[in-house]
Protein backbone atom coordinates (compact mmCIF):
# COMPACT_ATOMS: atom_id res chain seq x y z
CA UNK A 1 0.00 0.00 0.00
CA UNK A 2 1.29 3.46 -0.92
CA UNK A 3 1.93 5.97 1.82
CA UNK A 4 -0.14 9.14 1.92
CA UNK A 5 1.73 12.01 0.24
CA UNK A 6 -0.63 14.96 0.56
CA UNK A 7 -1.95 16.16 3.92
CA UNK A 8 -4.55 18.89 3.30
CA UNK A 9 -6.17 17.98 6.64
CA UNK A 10 -3.11 19.39 8.41
CA UNK A 11 -3.30 22.79 6.69
CA UNK A 12 -4.43 25.39 9.21
CA UNK A 13 -3.64 23.12 12.18
CA UNK A 14 -2.17 24.98 15.14
CA UNK A 15 0.77 23.30 16.82
CA UNK A 16 3.45 24.06 19.38
CA UNK A 17 6.83 24.71 17.78
CA UNK A 18 9.82 24.07 20.04
CA UNK A 19 13.13 25.80 19.31
CA UNK A 20 16.60 24.42 20.12
CA UNK A 21 16.78 26.59 23.25
CA UNK A 22 13.51 25.10 24.55
CA UNK A 23 11.42 28.18 23.81
CA UNK A 24 7.99 27.32 22.42
CA UNK A 25 5.57 29.24 20.31
CA UNK A 26 2.36 28.53 18.47
CA UNK A 27 2.67 27.77 14.79
CA UNK A 28 0.20 26.99 12.04
CA UNK A 29 0.75 24.55 9.18
CA UNK A 30 0.54 26.36 5.85
CA UNK A 31 1.20 23.35 3.63
CA UNK A 32 2.27 19.72 3.90
CA UNK A 33 3.05 17.60 0.84
CA UNK A 34 5.65 14.85 0.35
CA UNK A 35 7.02 16.26 -2.91
CA UNK A 36 6.71 19.99 -2.15
CA UNK A 37 7.57 20.06 1.56
CA UNK A 38 6.25 21.55 4.80
CA UNK A 39 5.83 25.16 5.87
CA UNK A 40 4.89 26.33 9.39
CA UNK A 41 4.28 29.98 10.24
CA UNK A 42 3.22 32.01 13.26
CA UNK A 43 -0.56 32.47 13.17
CA UNK A 44 -1.85 35.88 12.08
CA UNK A 45 1.68 36.88 11.09
CA UNK A 46 4.12 36.77 8.21
CA UNK A 47 6.81 35.08 10.33
CA UNK A 48 7.99 31.71 9.00
CA UNK A 49 9.01 29.17 11.65
CA UNK A 50 9.89 26.13 9.56
CA UNK A 51 10.64 25.46 5.90
CA UNK A 52 11.24 21.85 4.88
CA UNK A 53 11.68 21.76 1.10
CA UNK A 54 10.68 18.51 -0.56
CA UNK A 55 12.31 16.72 -3.50
CA UNK A 56 10.18 18.59 -6.08
CA UNK A 57 10.55 22.04 -4.53
CA UNK A 58 11.94 24.58 -7.00
CA UNK A 59 13.88 26.02 -4.05
CA UNK A 60 16.08 22.94 -3.70
CA UNK A 61 15.49 19.90 -1.54
CA UNK A 62 16.45 19.16 2.04
CA UNK A 63 16.95 15.61 0.81
CA UNK A 64 20.47 16.65 -0.22
CA UNK A 65 21.35 17.65 3.36
CA UNK A 66 20.33 14.47 5.21
CA UNK A 67 22.85 12.58 7.32
CA UNK A 68 24.13 9.30 5.89
CA UNK A 69 21.55 6.54 6.28
CA UNK A 70 18.65 8.95 6.79
CA UNK A 71 15.93 8.84 4.17
CA UNK A 72 13.58 11.65 3.07
CA UNK A 73 10.70 9.49 4.37
CA UNK A 74 12.24 9.60 7.88
CA UNK A 75 12.30 13.40 7.89
CA UNK A 76 8.97 13.99 6.17
CA UNK A 77 6.82 11.40 7.92
CA UNK A 78 8.51 12.07 11.28
CA UNK A 79 7.59 15.75 10.93
CA UNK A 80 4.04 14.84 9.85
CA UNK A 81 3.66 12.64 12.93
CA UNK A 82 4.90 15.48 15.16
CA UNK A 83 2.37 17.83 13.55
CA UNK A 84 -0.42 15.30 14.06
CA UNK A 85 0.58 15.05 17.74
CA UNK A 86 0.54 18.84 18.00
CA UNK A 87 4.22 19.65 18.70
CA UNK A 88 7.21 19.98 16.37
CA UNK A 89 10.53 19.90 18.21
CA UNK A 90 13.24 21.25 15.93
CA UNK A 91 15.80 19.05 17.74
CA UNK A 92 14.29 16.04 15.91
CA UNK A 93 14.99 17.71 12.57
CA UNK A 94 18.57 18.63 13.45
CA UNK A 95 19.22 15.01 14.45
CA UNK A 96 18.50 13.96 10.85
CA UNK A 97 20.13 16.77 8.90
CA UNK A 98 23.82 17.13 8.11
CA UNK A 99 23.93 20.92 7.87
CA UNK A 100 21.78 23.75 9.19
CA UNK A 101 19.07 24.17 6.54
CA UNK A 102 17.01 26.56 8.66
CA UNK A 103 19.16 29.66 8.18
CA UNK A 104 16.32 32.14 7.96
CA UNK A 105 12.89 30.73 7.17
CA UNK A 106 11.28 33.31 4.90
CA UNK A 107 8.90 33.79 2.02
CA UNK A 108 11.77 33.25 -0.41
CA UNK A 109 13.00 30.01 1.23
CA UNK A 110 9.72 28.21 2.05
CA UNK A 111 7.92 25.83 -0.31
CA UNK A 112 4.55 27.32 0.60
CA UNK A 113 5.09 31.05 0.50
CA UNK A 114 2.19 33.33 1.27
Amino acid sequence: MDKQKDFPELEGKEIQYKFLDGEQMTGVVVGCNYDIGITIMQPESDVYLLCVNGPSSPLGSLRDNLKPGVMWDDLFYGTVKAIQLGCVDVTFLFDLIETDPFNVPSQSTCPYNQ
